[in-house]
């Protein structure tokens, strides 16, 4: 659970497990109050803070809201998501999920699940005997990848939304 989605699992019929994003109810009307006050705070400050001025606060607030409405429309979310998949594809270091595009809308996203373990959870890696050197040199390939080749990039790149599979893959999620 998170602040703009709810993230369940589901078993399609054909028994394939995915994870079905779901956009909380009422989140567009709070998301566009909050802007409207940050655009207010801006205004104010630009106003009666000559200080402020240098850093435009309320051009920082166009960006945020600009980005916060991308965030907020899944199927952005699923062609991201589903343009890592194309990428990868065929990459034996990486796995991304599959969108399921028939189940998914501006406020529903539906992925494959992805089974792994924390990359930060070195109990668990020692655990699974995954070799720790190569786990880093293919992490820091797929992000130069991403970088310098594909010129698309996974913006939250936290330890919660990249795992490791049992055999060694990296899983890339959450895009």
């Amino acid at each position: 659970s998170a602040s703009i989605a709810q993230v369940h699992e589901a078993i399609l019929n054909d028994g394939t497990t995915v994870m079905v994003k779901v956009r909380r109810p009422g989140i567009e009307e709070t998301v566009r109050a909050d802007i409207d006050l940050l655009r207010s705070l801006a205004d104010l400050g630009e106003k009666y803070i000559p200080e402020a001025r240098v850093i435009r606060p309320r051009l920082l607030v166009e960006e945020f809201a600009r980005s916060i409405r991308k965030e907020l429309d899944f199927v952005s979310e699923a062609a991201y998501t589903s343009r890592f998949y194309e990428e990868f594809l065929n990459d034996e270091r990486v796995l991304t999920p599959r969108v399921y595009w028939d189940l998914t809308s501006p406020a529903v996203l539906t992925l494959k699940r992805l089974d792994g373990v924390k990359i930060t959870d070195t109990e668990k890696l020692q655990e699974m005997r995954i070799d720790k050197k190569k786990l880093a040199a293919d992490l820091t390939s797929v992000f130069m990848k991403q970088y310098f080749e594909i010129g698309v990039f996974h913006g939250d790149p936290h330890p919660g939304n990249i795992l490791v599979a049992k055999d060694g893959k990296i899983c890339l999620i959450d895009f």
